[in-house]
This record gives C-alpha cells, sequence and structure tokens, in this order.
C-alpha cells in the first residue's frame, strides 16, 4: 500500500459541549487502513467512550459525524457520511448513514470526524467550516421544525455552500427514534441519534469549506467516472426511473410489503392505489442526484402547500400506507413531510403507531387513552403530532418505542421489533434471509443489507460470491448470502458507499477501482470480504459489550407465525436452522460471540482488554 494517506485529511476534531472546547486530533494511520472511515471508524473510536455503563441521554453518551475516504470525490455514489452513538431505543449501536451535500461538505470542511461528548448548558449548534469549530446560540430556533430551523441557520451564517444536519422537536423532546435531518429529507435515522442531540442541547451541526484531501491518482479516478457514466446512460435502471416508489405494489405481491401491523398476506383493497401510474400521477415525481451519482434514484415531488419537497420512499409509503389501512397517497406523502419537519424516523413511527391500532382493537388501549382507528388520516396525523411533542400518555408510551410500550400495555405479542428495533417494511415470512438478517444485523431489525433482493428480485454480485438467485422459501445457503451480503454493506458504510450504486449497474470491481484511484490502495475481492468481516465482528463485539448474546438473535412472535392469505401464505422461516449454519460460518461460538479464528489480527490487536476477554 501508498506510504502517503490518500483521501483523508488525518484531523478528527474532538468537540467538549460541557466545557465548550475542543482539539483537534491526528488519528494514526493504521486505525485507517484498519477501519476505512464511516460506521467502521467510527465504532473503532466508540468503543473507547461507550461501556454498559453509559446513559445514552447522558454527558458521557458520544455521537460522532463521519465521511469515508471516497466521500466528496468522483467516485461514483459516495456522497454519504455516518453518524454513531450508543441508542436510547436499544441500547446498543446506533449507527446510520445519509446521502445528499452533507457528507461531501463535512469532508471539505477538514475533519475526517467530528466526536462530539458532553452537554451544553444551553441551546446550540456547531459550525465545522475550514478547519475550524465554532459553537453558535441557537436558543432562538430551539422549538423550531427542521425545514425552518435551516433555512435561519443558512440564512443568518451567510455562509457560500453549506449544510445543516439538523433535530426538530421530537428530538428536542428525546423521543427514542429521533432523526437527525438534512436538506429537509434526507435523514440519519432509526435508532434515536437526533434525541442523543437534543440531550446534548445540541440543534444542528453545520458544515462547509473548501479543503478536500488529495486522491492518489485524479485522472485515472476522473477517466472512470467519465467510463462509468457513459456506460450506465446506455442502460436500463429501474432504480433511474421508477426509484423505490413503485416497489409497494409489486412487493405486495410477493407478500413482503406488511399489512396491517403485519396480521395480514395481502391487501386487496388498496394494493392498486400503489401502482406506478398512480403513484407517477399523484406525486408528479422527478428524479434528482446525490453529487458524483449517476443514477440519480431520489424522488422528489410537487407538494401543494410545501412546494418542491421529497417524495416519500418505500418504506414510508409502506409503513404509512399497507400497515395502517391507507391507501390514500397525498396523505402518504402529508405524513412523510410532517415526520421529516418534526424529525421523527419514518418506520418506527409508523409502526409505532401500527402497534397502537392493534393494542386498542384488542383491547389493551382504553378510550380513556385515545380512539386509533385503522385506516383514519386524522388519528395518524394527530399521533405524529402528539408522539413528537410528547403530548398524552399514549403518545409520550409510543415515543419510548414499541419495545417499551408493549411490555408496559402487557401487548408483548402484537410488537414487531428486534433488539428493540422496529422492523421495516419486509416481511422475513417472504424471504427467508430476511429472518436471519434481521436476527444479526448490528443495528437490531434492519434491512439495509439487501439480502431479500437476490430472492425476490434476482440481485447478484458476482464478485462476493453471490451469482445465482436462491429460491425465497428455503433455507439452504441463506446462511451464506446473508454473511456475503452483510460483510460489504459493513464495507460500504465504512466507506461509505451507497449501497443503492450496486443496484444501479455499479460494480463491485467499479469500486474496486474507486478505491484503488483515491487512496493507492493495492486491493481486490479478497480485501472487500476481509475488511467487511473484520468491521461486521466489531460490531458484534460492541453490542455484546453491551449485553447481547445469542439469546438476542431472535425474531418475534408475530414473524414467526404463518400468514393465511397471499403469496406467503402457510411460509414460516426456519430461523434456528439458518442461525446455526450462520454461527458456523462466521466462527462464533454457541454464545453468538466471536472467537480468535474470527477476529484478525488487525482487530484484536486493536481491542481493549475488556474485549478480549469476551473471545475463546
Amino acid at each position: 500500500m501508498s506510504g502517503k494517506l490518500y483521501g483523508y485529511h488525518r484531523k478528527v476534531a474532538d468537540i467538549n459541549l460541557s466545557l465548550m472546547n475542543y482539539r483537534v486530533i491526528e488519528l494514526p494511520e493504521y486505525l485507517y487502513k484498519a477501519f476505512i472511515g464511516g460506521s467502521g471508524l467510527g465504532v473503532a473510536l466508540l468503543i473507547k467512550y461507550v461501556s454498559i455503563h453509559t446513559d445514552p441521554y447522558g454527558s458521557d453518551n458520544t455521537i460522532i459525524y463521519l465521511v469515508g475516504p471516497l466521500t466528496g470525490t468522483l467516485a461514483a455514489s459516495t456522497a454519504r457520511f455516518a453518524v454513531v452513538s450508543k441508542s436510547p431505543l436499544t441500547n446498543l449501536l446506533a449507527e446510520g448513514t445519509a446521502g445528499g451535500r452533507f457528507g461531501p461538505l463535512l469532508k471539505k470542511s477538514g475533519f475526517d470526524a467530528l466526536i462530539i461528548r458532553g452537554k451544553a448548558d444551553k441551546p446550540i449548534f456547531i459550525l465545522a467550516y475550514d478547519g475550524y469549530i465554532e459553537f453558535k446560540d441557537a436558543s432562538s430556533i430551539w422549538g423550531l421544525d427542521t425545514f425552518e430551523a435551516t433555512d435561519i441557520i443558512k440564512r443568518d451564517l451567510g455562509l457560500n455552500d453549506i449544510e445543516a444536519a439538523v433535530i426538530g422537536p421530537a428530538g428536542e423532546n428525546l423521543v427514542r427514534y429521533a432523526s437527525i435531518v438534512c436538506e429537509k429529507g434526507r435523514l440519519v435515522g432509526r435508532l434515536g441519534q437526533g434525541a442523543v442531540m437534543g440531550s446534548k442541547n445540541l440543534k444542528a451541526v453545520v458544515v462547509g469549506g473548501e479543503r478536500n484531501p488529495e486522491v492518489f491518482d485524479d485522472d485515472k479516478l476522473r477517466n472512470k467516472y467519465v467510463e462509468l457514466v457513459k456506460r450506465l446512460s446506455k442502460t436500463y435502471i429501474p432504480l433511474r426511473v421508477y426509484g423505490t416508489q413503485a416497489s409497494v405494489a409489486s412487493l405486495l405481491e410477493f407478500s413482503d410489503t406488511p399489512v396491517k401491523n403485519w396480521s395480514l398476506g395481502m391487501w386487496e383493497e388498496g394494493q392498486e392505489k400503489f401502482n406506478w401510474d398512480n403513484v407517477n400521477k399523484t406525486y408528479r415525481i422527478r428524479r434528482r442526484a446525490c453529487p458524483s451519482c449517476p443514477i440519480a434514484c431520489e424522488g422528489v415531488m410537487e407538494h401543494d402547500e410545501e412546494g418542491r419537497v421529497k417524495a416519500p420512499e418505500y418504506e414510508t409509503m409502506a409503513v404509512f400506507g399497507p400497515m395502517l389501512l391507507i391507501d390514500d397517497l397525498k396523505a402518504i406523502a402529508d405524513f412523510n413531510i410532517l415526520v421529516n419537519k418534526l424529525g421523527l424516523d419514518s418506520i418506527s413511527t409508523g409502526s409505532a403507531i401500527a402497534f397502537a391500532m392493534e393494542a386498542y382493537e384488542k383491547g389493551y388501549i382504553d378510550e380513556s387513552l385515545g380512539i386509533i382507528r385503522w385506516g383514519s388520516i386524522d388519528d395518524v396525523r394527530r399521533l405524529i403530532l402528539d408522539i413528537a411533542y410528547r403530548r398524552g400518555k399514549l403518545a409520550y408510551l409510543l415515543g419510548e418505542g414499541v419495545s417499551r410500550a408493549a411490555n408496559l400495555l402487557g401487548a408483548e405479542e402484537l410488537a414487531v421489533t428486534v433488539k428493540g428495533l422496529e422492523v421495516p417494511m419486509h416481511d422475513p415470512r417472504a424471504a427467508f434471509s430476511s429472518a436471519l438478517m434481521y436476527a444479526t444485523q448490528p443495528r437490531g431489525g434492519s434491512h439495509t443489507d439487501f439480502t431479500y433482493l437476490n430472492e425476490l428480485r434476482g440481485l447478484t454480485i458476482p464478485e462476493i460470491g453471490v451469482d445465482r438467485q436462491l429460491d425465497r422459501f428455503t433455507t439452504v445457503d441463506k446462511a451464506d448470502l446473508v454473511i456475503k451480503m452483510q460483510n460489504l454493506s459493513a464495507l460500504a458504510d465504512s466507506l461509505v458507499f451507497c449501497k443503492f450504486g450496486l443496484l444501479g449497474g455499479i460494480t463491485v470491481s467499479d469500486l474496486i477501482d474507486f478505491i484503488r484511484y483515491v487512496t493507492g490502495w493495492d486491493i481486490n475481492s479478497k480485501w472487500i470480504h476481509e475488511v467487511g468481516s473484520r468491521l461486521f465482528n466489531l460490531k458484534r463485539l460492541f453490542n455484546i459489550r453491551l449485553g447481547v448474546s445469542n439469546k438476542d438473535d431472535k425474531l418475534p412472535k408475530k414473524l414467526l407465525t404463518p400468514l393465511k392469505e397471499g403469496s406467503a401464505k402457510d411460509m414460516v422461516p426456519d430461523l434456528n436452522k439458518m442461525l446455526k449454519e450462520y454461527y458456523k460460518l462466521r466462527k462464533w461460538d454457541e454464545r453468538g460471540y466471536p472467537t480468535r479464528e474470527a477476529i484478525d489480527d488487525i482487530l484484536y490487536d486493536y481491542l481493549p482488554d475488556d474485549y478480549k476477554i469476551l473471545i475463546k
């Protein structure tokens, strides 16, 4: 590998909000080569700050913003950033990424990462700009929604080319699944990083500047990008044409999209409303690309009141649509705008409301807490607002997350969470690999390893050994599929590379070329697997140190109960069988702990002693 570290600043801002000061530290070269950047480097840093005793809302919790070596370059589909912390929702690892302009502008600020610790005495926001950190008073924008706060921050700073990562009322009120919102529609969601910011009186992180690190071979990088753009311009890419918005109708056919809080395998009455022609007619979608992305999968719509805004993506359409028995596309778009303004994760918010609707229907919630009816647009709108502002007993309870709400109501049988995280809109009864993916994913119930796309859409990635479509209703070879996709995903989230690129015609070979031209590293597909495995095991060990074991690698009762209708009728994945093979292939022991054989020397040598004692 090259002697110089290309693609990095080697500068990290260590920010203490309690003291209102910061220092710039230089990380050793081996850390970058071992853990790359993004979520991988983030977790490697986080283990130094966070333990089982850390209160997610305490001043001792740490939240880290990171980019990767490819961020801000011409490497395609790399305009992303990552945020890691300890989750207030799961008490485990919180990691998430988002696309758009914020990642490249964080890179241009002159830092590879912002480590944020402590708690400010009053509302503030941080400005990271051209190698410096400033603390700004945010008292006047505390309480405002993310759209309003973003506009005021940009107007008042008066700086060219900046972007803000902002929390809304949900983060300020410590809703456990509050999100961080960029560009009024790009979210770091799912695990409550917005609430962690709220607990620190941190309204926003604002970035910008003109500092980009040197790349190894700018000419080859530029030529590669031009060649890729030409190739993709001649390629039919469904993601470019339809985005994710067309997926609801087709995935309902597979019984993959959940209906009525995971109770039904089909929804004949509402399915037709979600066909592409109707969606496109209602939303008048146009496509918009992130910087350096030749695919342009993001949907932008014209809204009667808000003007041009981000259109709801598949997960949001599914959770506010079939999950709640709502087929009004305009209402779903309104819900999408509302949760983005309030800084709420759409999947967890919709799942909490679906849980409440079924709990009300079955008598776990009485009318004194409120009436919550299936298909009621008014009830959903009211609950979204009440959850964000913590108004009323029921909304407060739902803001704690489905697992906590179910435990307090005695309605555990209705909760669909894994490790405390609400499961996304893909049913493991429709694609068995999803069962194993959910059970073992470091975030909990998370879909971003995309294993189900092999079974349902025929996604193959030959460079990593995923070279054929697997039957969705068998356990055969699912452990191998999940491991390979998880390793690739772990590396992608560290580079930070958008995995939608792999759905849009960018190959792993293309990605390897981009890494070579940016960093100068001599790598191949074997390196992809080795580093991905290291990063995945690092995250597993982080969660083990926080209390996770094989007992937590499980699915809720609902997802192991056969559907009575639809194309996945009577199908239930044999999770235990897949887990046994998975542990064997991962070289984990019966506790679900990585063994010494699973941990390479690079990771083992880095681990603190209290981590090493976990490994046999």
